[in-house]
């Protein structure tokens, strides 16, 4: 009987120690997804800050040169411009859209919803009132639905039909 005590004793020991083993993995898993969700974050933060840091170069950039400042407003309002400046139009508006595209998927990722929004309505707001700008979205709206971005396509094109009505 004694040894029978003892078994049942060392058996319960054990569980103890298991659900004690148990318990202690549950808490380090709970922490590891802390570490990771805080990583990502700030991964993404990071992500943000290279996309500001984007925007204020293609800005100094423009601000810094007359010519490309010339081009940009004359492009924007739609005015004529020689193949060179259109090129160069184009190239200047593909960049500031692919820039916002960037800055609204991040926002999103961010869980900033608002600020996605923003992105939006700051991009249609320019699409509805500069034709320059409408024809340059008019030439890259296909090719960034082709890349899986129709999401964005769709919220932009959406906003700007509300800004019309």
């Amino acid at each position: 009987m004694n040894l029978e005590n003892l078994n049942q004793w060392l058996s319960l020991a054990a569980n103890i120690g298991v659900i004690g083993g148990i318990i202690f993995l549950a808490v380090e898993i709970g922490q590891n997804r802390e570490s990771l969700d805080q990583a990502n974050t700030l991964s993404l933060l990071d992500a943000r800050t290279t996309e500001v840091d984007q925007w204020n170069q293609f800005r100094i950039a423009i601000a810094e040169s007359k010519e490309l400042s010339d081009i940009r407003i004359r492009g924007k309002r739609g005015d004529s411009l020689d193949p060179i400046e259109t090129e160069r139009f184009r190239l200047m508006c593909s960049t500031a859209l692919w820039i916002g595209i960037t800055s609204y998927e991040r926002s999103i990722e961010l869980g900033r919803l608002q600020t996605a929004e923003g992105d939006v309505n700051v991009r249609a707001s320019m699409i509805a009132t500069q034709p320059g700008e409408r024809e340059c979205w008019d030439i890259h709206r296909e090719f960034f639905r082709h890349y899986g971005l129709s999401e964005y396509v769709s919220a932009v094109d959406a906003a700007v039909e509300s800004i019309r009505q």
